[in-house]
């Protein structure tokens, strides 16, 4: 398409970069995108992004196609190594009024550090926290928590709304973030009580597709229920791409009992779940004849997640229903 909308850098195109990156571009943004692996960055030129072969070349070539606004690199990356790692380079090479937006989860201390060091070369951070995976990314349909400057976050609002179709400004640099883990420690820990429950419906000869149709009708209702099979799906693709995944979500949840911890929080149950929550992933995935389906399950035929049992016949969510309709 052409460059009718300007230019936008992403650092990291792998499942979610790329999907925001394949939004931008079906709405007529210039991608300049840039991965430490070489086939996450062949995919992702042949769907129409510009690779470019380091850091360096990414702010360069960024801020080339960006001559009449301010250049906004995102950087979608797998946890705060990776994000020093690339918010280090990118300040130092990005030319001063540039944003760099933090989509990876980290802690809002975090956030605040990396921003006082980009202040200091004339660069501005906005956290840009997201909610809905790489599913709602591809229909640009994603949450996005929001903590920065108001004229850094102005700048990039154009690219929010495109990404975006929930956009929630929540402060200084480092807020985004922490509403993130608000958000994370409910719903990591709720599917964490899932998992619990139909261990408990399974030693009791209850199938899942009957307790799924079962909780959605009632108090117990929840996304992860109406979505059930997708974490089980992410988990065995991730578990292909890296290995890492049964300390994600733990990860996630260590990172918010920190932040609690900075400002005097006491979260001992999330704590309690960060710790016990990766043996309860092995437990399921040991014996998967026993606690999923053989087949994949259906999936919504509006935002591509799958179905749990009630919803099936409908095809879709009935909070996907709505928004198609």
């Amino acid at each position: 398409m052409a460059d009718s909308r300007g230019t936008v850098g992403i650092a990291g195109v792998g499942d979610m970069g790329s999907a925001i990156a394949g939004t931008l571009l079906r709405a007529g943004w210039t991608i300049v995108g840039y991965d430490i692996d070489p086939g996450r960055l062949d995919r992702a030129a042949a769907a129409g992004v510009r690779p470019a072969g380091s850091l360096r070349e990414l702010a360069e070539a960024t801020a080339a196609g960006s001559p009449d606004a301010a250049p906004i690199v995102a950087i979608v990356v797998d946890g705060e190594e990776q994000l020093d790692r690339a918010a280090v380079e990118l300040t130092a090479t990005a030319p001063t009024g540039s944003t760099l937006v933090v989509h990876t989860t980290t802690r809002p201390a975090h956030i605040v550090a990396l921003a006082g060091a980009a202040t200091e070369r004339g660069v501005s951070v906005v956290d840009a926290a997201v909610g809905g995976g790489s599913e709602k990314a591809r229909l640009g349909a994603l949450t996005l928590m929001i903590g920065g400057s108001g004229d850094a976050v102005r700048g990039c609002w154009p690219v929010f709304e495109t990404i975006g179709d929930h956009l929630f400004h929540l402060g200084p640099a480092g807020a985004g973030m922490a509403a993130k883990l608000v958000n994370n420690v409910l719903g990591i820990t709720s599917y964490a009580m899932l998992l619990e429950a139909m261990q408990l419906a399974a030693a009791y000869g209850m199938d899942e597709d009957v307790v799924t149709g079962l909780i959605t009708h009632g108090w117990a209702d929840s996304r992860h229920a109406r979505a059930w099979g997708r974490q089980d799906r992410r988990r065995r693709e991730r578990l292909r791409a890296d290995g890492h995944a049964y300390s994600r979500m733990s990860r996630d949840l260590s990172n918010a009992v920190s932040a609690g911890q900075v400002r005097d929080v006491e979260m001992p149950l999330t704590d309690a779940v960060a710790a016990l929550l990766p043996s309860l992933l092995r437990a399921r995935d040991e014996d998967p004849s026993r606690w999923r389906p053989g087949a994949p399950a259906p999936r919504c035929t509006v935002c591509g997640i799958e179905l749990a049992a009630p919803f099936r016949a409908a095809g879709t969510h009935p909070e996907c229903r709505d928004r198609d309709h």
